[in-house]
């Protein structure tokens, strides 16, 4: 009987090991292509470059898109001011 207890305790860690071993595998992937270069085609590379968007990595993308649409964002604000005092 011990036996068949140990035996059922290895294939338990055996399988805890492996499904370590996978997600750490999926993990590398998504951090891959988080940290390196976005899946983009070119013309679509050149077309968000064109607009004054960092392409270089998918984070940078992320961060100089948010930082456009803050910058569209003081410009419309700004032009409802103006408009106000037109008024």
């Amino acid at each position: 009987m011990d036996k068949i207890k140990n035996r059922k305790g290895f294939f338990t860690l055996l399988g805890l090991i492996l499904a370590i071993a996978i997600i750490l595998i999926l993990l590398q992937n998504v951090l891959k292509n988080y940290y390196g270069k976005p899946i983009l085609d070119k013309t679509t590379q050149q077309s968000i470059a064109g607009s004054g968007i960092d392409v270089t990595t998918y984070h940078d993308v992320v961060g100089s898109t948010r930082q456009q649409v803050q910058q569209i964002n003081q410009q419309m604000q700004d032009y409802g001011r103006q408009i106000e005092q037109i008024k």
